[in-house]
Order: C-alpha cells, then sequence, then structure tokens
C-alpha cells in the first residue's frame, strides 16, 4: 500500500481509540508515499493524541505528500504545533507536498506560530506548503509575521497557501506582499495565496484564493 487517505472527521472515536486505530494502520503501513488523514471535529482529539499520531507518522519514512486536518479539535494547543512540525522535518529527506489544517483552534497563539515554523528553516525538498489557520482567535500580526519570516529558510519553495481568514486580531486591510514574501528565495518562481488579506503585488507572480489581482 503506498496510498492511504482517512477521513476519521465522523468516527464516533474517544482519543483512545483513535490512537490505536490510525497507529496500528500506519505502522503496518510503512511504504506510504502519501498520507491523507482528516482529523477536523474531533473534539476529544487532545495533544498526547496527537503526539502518538505523529510518532507513528515517523515510521513511514518514504512519505512524499502528507495532508493532515486539525482542524476545530477543540483541546489541541501549541504543543500539538510543534509535535506535526517536528515530524514534517524528520520525513523531510523525502516530503515535497505538505497540506496542514489548523483551523479553529483558540488554544494556540503566535508562540505557537513562532517554534512551529522553526522546523521548517533550512527544508532543501519541500516544494508545495498549504496550512489553514483560519478562525484562530488568538493568532495576531506578530504570528503572522513570524511566520513568513520562517518560511523565508525554505529553500525551493513553488507554491505556498496560506488561510488567515477570520482571525480577528490580524484584522483586515490591504498589506504589501512583497513586503512579506519577498523575504522568501525563488520568489520570482513562487506562486502564492493568502486568503484573508487584500494585497498589492505583481499578479504574474502571485494568485489570491477567491480572486487575481
Amino acid at each position: 500500500l503506498k496510498v492511504l487517505a482517512l477521513d476519521v472527521s465522523k468516527w464516533n472515536l474517544g482519543k483512545d481509540s483513535f490512537v490505536s486505530n490510525v497507529k496500528s494502520i500506519l505502522e503496518n503501513c510503512t511504504l506510504l508515499e502519501a498520507v491523507a488523514l482528516n482529523c477536523a471535529g474531533l473534539v476529544k482529539l487532545n495533544d498526547k493524541a496527537v503526539s502518538s499520531l505523529a510518532s507513528a507518522l515517523k515510521k513511514t519514512r518514504y512519505i512524499r505528500d502528507l495532508s493532515l486536518n486539525l482542524g476545530d479539535c477543540p483541546e489541541l494547543t501549541n504543543e500539538s504545533l510543534n509535535k506535526i512540525a517536528s515530524c514534517v522535518c524528520y520525513l523531510e529527506d523525502n516530503l515535497i507536498r505538505v497540506q496542514l489544517g489548523f483551523g479553529n483552534l483558540h488554544k494556540i497563539n503566535d508562540k505557537g506560530l513562532q517554534s512551529f515554523v522553526a522546523y521548517f528553516k533550512g527544508n532543501k525538498l519541500l516544494k508545495f506548503l498549504s496550512l489553514d489557520f483560519s478562525r484562530n482567535i488568538n493568532i495576531t500580526k506578530q504570528g503572522f509575521d513570524w511566520l513568513i519570516e520562517g518560511l523565508g529558510q525554505i529553500n525551493n519553495l513553488t507554491e505556498l497557501g496560506l488561510d488567515f481568514s477570520e482571525c480577528p486580531k490580524i484584522g483586515k486591510g490591504s498589506i504589501k506582499m512583497t513586503e512579506y514574501l519577498g523575504v522568501i528565495q525563488h520568489v520570482d518562481n513562487l506562486k502564492a495565496s493568502i486568503a484573508g488579506f487584500v494585497y498589492n503585488l505583481k499578479p504574474s507572480t502571485f494568485y489570491h484564493t477567491k480572486k487575481k489581482v
């Protein structure tokens, strides 16, 4: 088995059952090249369970495509961000495409984003990165700035998607995206979409999730 896609968001499992079921699947499929897990809305999922999930993912050393949605899991904190980022860092020799969903997690904050993105610095293989931090009430512009600064250390990124929509402490308005994304190497070849902002940039280089600018 090389591809695994599981939507566990509708599973009626406690956190212990979730861990044992998913961990067992991952540990018995060590040759996986693509993994997609939708865990959104598992209200009992906590940091300990995510830590176990990350440990199981680390055993699938051949993953090139990872998609993980942990949105709407109210018990998750900055610790879960770090565990998943650490997992991505551990698998960086093969990972080319990463999509992570952390929407509507009210216990994460700017410090969490700062430590999260530190794991991505120096990554040389990652080409596509999508991060969903939408609907988070404790993320501010400082956290956004730290994230962008850290993403600037990913050497060969060619496509970036960020969602900070409905984050009330970031605010809305026009920002100069070249000021932020200009720190990212190979910027002339980078396509970027950032939901939640209106921005001023070259349409030939960047695109927006909802409309071109």
